[in-house]
């Protein structure tokens, strides 16, 4: 490289004694015009070597980004083609070759290729949020709006972070008007080894919180049906800002009224466009018909994008449970969590999470620590796999079982390619659960299967 250098150097100065009188020798000794010609070719092969030694990228995205800035739109489509044939380049090398492709078509008017290699984009990367962002602005710059607002209700199944979601809602909202309205629904089946966690079916037994022991007692399997309803509505109120009204209702179902039940949840939200999301739930639980506790608690979540490939998030919650006939159960929680999201690596995201609740009867408090990891796989049949563990430790000795109890909670889900069915994309979710306990009736392992669908 130093001799390339010193060499380039030399001509340099060469060229420079000599440019006084350049014009004048092309005009009258046209026999050096020759050689002046080779002198400026070796001079300018010279540099295109030196800048291709000293121009590096860290990342292809840095790359691709440089091409579009400094390289004509046709050029930035004919290498997005290019890449996309080509049988060794990454799934992530192809979105963001796409995505550049589909910014340089943006530029030239041709929207509808411009659609295209967004779609391509955000197939081969779909956590991905800039080709996400950019056709979600590509139909409302093409007066498209209705077509917007099917875009964002498909995004959710592709685990597209749900900061980026609301975001869209608050733009789409904004563009048209009017409120954003939204429904869905999950219908699943479960299996559970031990629906009452060892305690008779005629004594309410909810989120691993005794109301009467009996350590003789058998654990009971069953199989049933899981139906998750829910309808949000999302307004703009200022540039930045939209406010959303959701509600959801679920209900678990086994056989024989084993371990039956539902609750339903009103949640107000208040999204703000740089990422930031606060929430309000209130709703109460029912077990085998009758009422379980009232609960009410307050969210808040934050996101910054560090770079085009890397967000950072933090959530934060409170709130209590009102426990109808037991209030020694009742008592209230605080949670908080963080973690970090990478739509351009198989490992997607990790998160740690830590929480304590503290009930009326310090004997029913505990203190949770988890951390959970996501794999993606964009394309493939299995596009998600996600994995989340946690500690639970009770506070105060049982005195029906001598001992302090201490669980740990392992969860394993699956997000399977949408099925096709009648020209209707279907999410279908895999998810095991396993629960393992010092205190043997309270061991329970699980496994469901349940089918996404937004009306």
């Amino acid at each position: 490289m130093m001799v390339q250098l010193a060499l380039c150097i030399g001509l340099v100065l060469l060229l420079v004694a000599k440019g006084v009188s350049f014009f004048r020798i092309i005009l009258f000794k046209k026999k050096l015009i020759y050689s002046q010609l080779l002198f400026i070719l070796l001079f300018v092969n010279c540099v295109d070597f030196v800048v291709a030694q000293e121009v590096t990228f860290s990342n292809a995205a840095s790359a691709f980004e440089t091409i579009y800035e400094t390289r004509p739109a046709f050029e930035v489509i004919k290498l997005a083609d290019e890449t996309l044939i080509n049988p060794i380049t990454t799934a992530f090398t192809k979105a963001q070759a796409t995505y550049w492709g589909g910014r340089a078509s943006e530029d030239i008017g041709s929207f509808g290729r411009a659609e295209e290699f967004y779609q391509v984009s955000i197939a081969y990367a779909p956590r991905w949020w800039l080709p996400v962002e950019s056709l979600f602005k590509l139909y409302l710059k093409t007066n498209k709006a209705q077509k917007a607002k099917a875009f964002i209700e498909t995004l959710s199944n592709r685990g597209v972070p749900k900061y980026v979601i609301d975001s869209l809602r608050l733009d789409l909202s904004k563009s048209t008007g009017s409120a954003l309205r939204e429904n869905h629904y999950n219908l699943g089946l479960l299996y559970d080894s031990n629906i009452n966690q060892g305690f008779s079916a005629d004594t309410i037994a909810y989120f691993g919180l005794p109301f009467k022991a009996n350590p003789e007692s058998k654990p009971k399997a069953g199989i049933g049906y899981q139906l998750d309803l829910s309808h949000q509505s999302t307004w703009f109120i200022s540039d930045k800002r939209a406010v959303g009204l959701s509600l959801n209702a679920d209900s678990n179902d086994f056989s024989g009224s084993v371990g039956d039940n539902y609750s339903t949840r009103l949640q107000l939200n208040l999204y703000n466009s740089d990422g930031r999301h606060t929430n309000i739930n209130v709703g109460r639980k029912w077990y085998q018909g009758d009422e379980l506790f009232d609960f009410a608690s307050f969210g808040f979540v934050a996101n910054k994008k560090i770079k085009p490939t890397l967000n950072f998030f933090v959530a934060l919650q409170a709130g209590t449970y009102d426990y109808e006939n037991l209030d020694n159960h009742s008592g209230d929680f605080l949670g908080s969590s963080f973690g970090v999201q990478f739509p351009d690596r198989s490992v997607s995201s990790l998160h740690l999470k830590l929480s304590k609740y503290k009930a009326e009867d310090p004997v029913f408090s505990f203190t949770e620590v988890g951390a959970g990891v996501q794999f993606s796989f964009p394309k493939k049949l299995i596009e998600r796999i996600g994995i989340n563990v946690m500690k639970r430790n009770y506070e105060l000795i049982m005195i029906e079982f001598f001992k302090k109890r201490d669980d740990e909670i392992y969860n394993v889900s699956f997000d399977l390619r949408d099925l096709k069915i009648f020209q209707r994309k279907i999410k279908t979710r895999l998810v095991y659960e396993k629960h393992n306990s010092n205190i043997a009736i309270y061991e329970r392992d699980g496994w469901s299967i349940s089918f996404i669908r937004q009306l």
